[in-house]
């Protein structure tokens, strides 16, 4: 599906109308005005709603309805929820069933497998990726205590992102030149990022955790670690700047690995809480998570804006996922920043213009790597603008876009 928005003034329009957007910063209506009136739809534990108004007045009950339901157990024939199984049952859940990053964005550029191509065997360390955003943040075969990291994107997005050939740089670059072009990914799609640690090999951490063994090679021998979700980001494009969820495994409060940051932000839920300041750090009752493995997760926070209620910069960090800068972590703001642009040539390889998302470079303490200072609040519409004139376009907040390469068979452009 191509997103396209006529506009008679061309470029000069489509910069002008940009940074107008940029500096309406209102969140999406209706406005929480209606909070004590609106009553949230009836959802089957496997569903998830796409109904903007429940995101806006009820985001922590919206984010547990989400975690629920993409942490399901999956049908790995259908790809989808087994409704004939109960929450934290072992073995694949849904999200696992999505397309990862490095399935859509593949080495060549070339067209992903369909959907329905999905490989359940047992993994290895190729199976994940290091990659980060201009290669500020630790390569994870060089910090075991970072963890194994893993973006994914449901149906709905991957569809998207394949209708539009975003999944390489020329096809993003196709629409970064088309003026009437802009970026819009569907309601229903939804993306994560998860973390992984190596956890004791125990039936007691076994039952804590959903777990998977990952095959690594060291030193010419190959033996299986057991790696535990830690880690768990979900954000949907239910609202135009999407809705922001971060579980964090109630033991990463008490991580002491070189390196750990702790909980540096507080904890809030006013769902699983029942009285201000919703910090109470525990999981919600009667949402059938008692008794398996997902009532261990809390949820961190959620955003739904630049600003919260009270008119204050809207933080929200996971400690695994932000380690390094979770006191200047917003991932709204930061994925807000998630740009398309023209091309320029370094050491004769041609790129794409990008926002850096760190403004600071990271730094080292006592060997552990941080990862620098984060962006927060309204996006500065200085960032989007270009050198000559011009501005850079949103990606419509998913940086997953920029793990994308040129087509190796185009002769023109190359990033070897």
């Amino acid at each position: 599906m191509k997103i396209l928005k006529k506009s008679p003034g061309g470029r000069l329009f489509f910069s002008l109308a940009l940074l107008l957007t940029l500096s309406n910063f209102s969140c999406d209506s209706p406005q929480k005005t209606a909070l004590n009136t609106f009553e949230p739809e009836t959802l089957k534990p496997w569903e998830f709603s796409i109904d903007s108004a429940y995101a806006v007045m009820h985001p922590d009950q919206f984010a547990w309805d989400l975690f629920r339901a993409i942490n399901w157990p999956a049908d790995t024939i259908l790809l989808k929820a087994d409704p004939k199984k109960q929450l934290g049952e072992p073995g694949w859940v849904v999200w696992q069933t999505w397309k990862t990053a490095p399935e859509i964005y593949l080495p060549d550029g070339s067209k992903p497998k369909p959907w329905t191509e999905k490989n359940f065997k047992p993994r290895s360390l190729d199976n994940f990726s290091s990659f980060s955003i201009k290669e500020k943040m630790p390569d994870i075969s060089l910090d075991p205590t970072y963890g194994l990291e893993e973006v994914a994107m449901n149906k709905p997005g991957f569809d998207y992102v394949v209708e539009n050939e975003l999944y390489n740089l020329n096809g993003q670059l196709e629409l970064y030149n088309a003026p009437e072009k802009t970026m819009a990914f569907p309601k229903r799609a939804l993306e994560i990022k998860v973390k992984w640690r190596i956890i004791p090999d125990t039936n007691y951490d076994k039952a804590r955790y959903h777990w998977q063994y990952i095959t690594v090679k060291d030193s010419g021998q190959t033996r299986k670690e057991l790696y535990g979700l830690v880690s768990i980001h979900i954000t949907s494009r239910v609202l135009k700047k999407w809705l922001w969820a971060t579980f964090e495994h109630v033991d990463n409060r008490s991580q002491k690995h070189p390196g750990d940051d702790g909980w540096l932000l507080p904890s809030r839920d006013q769902f699983a809480c029942y009285d201000p300041p919703y910090d109470c750090e525990r999981a919600p009752t009667n949402f059938g998570l008692e008794g398996n493995k997902w009532e261990y997760f809390l949820l961190r926070g959620t955003q739904t804006d630049y600003y919260d209620e009270k008119g204050r910069v809207s933080l929200l960090a996971n400690s695994n996922v932000e380690r390094g800068f979770q006191l200047s972590s917003s991932c709204i703001t930061c994925h807000s920043l998630a740009t398309i642009g023209p091309t320029y040539t370094e050491n004769d390889t041609v790129k794409m213009r990008r926002i850096d998302f760190l403004p600071q470079p990271p730094f080292f303490v006592d060997g552990a790597m941080f990862g620098g200072k984060g962006y927060v609040g309204a996006p500065d519409p200085e960032l989007f603008k270009l050198k000559g004139g011009g501005v850079m376009k949103q990606s419509d907040f998913s940086w997953s876009l920029s793990r994308a390469v040129w087509k190796k068979t185009d002769t023109t452009l190359t990033n070897q």
